[in-house]
């Protein structure tokens, strides 16, 4: 499970009180690399964005058991004005929307 720190955990944590769930957790890891290194494990279900472990879901290493609908996480890029702009990231900016617009 995400930590309860992560931009989704509360949502997690709703869904699985909505559908009478009581999980037997065994790991809050709080940093994606490490839980992907557990999901490789093959030892229980791992709640995670997919696009951290996508290689082994392309490989067939790792199988998606379901998606969580409704569960999102937010990423926030903090810029300055600056004579030496970023093309990546004004790419990435320009595809999305800020969510309070």
């Amino acid at each position: 499970m995400p930590t309860a720190d992560s931009g989704y955990s509360n949502n997690i944590d709703i869904l699985l009180q909505r559908m009478d769930i009581q999980p037997n957790i065994i790991a809050e890891v709080g940093d994606t690399v490490m839980m992907r290194l557990l999901a490789r494990q093959d030892i229980g279900l791992a709640i995670l964005p997919p696009i951290v472990v996508i290689d082994e879901l392309s490989k067939g290493q790792l199988h998606e058991a379901c998606k969580l609908d409704g569960i999102t996480e937010y990423f926030a890029a903090l810029t300055l004005n600056s004579n030496l702009p970023n093309p990546i990231l004004n790419e990435l900016l320009a595809s999305y929307s800020s969510p309070t617009a």
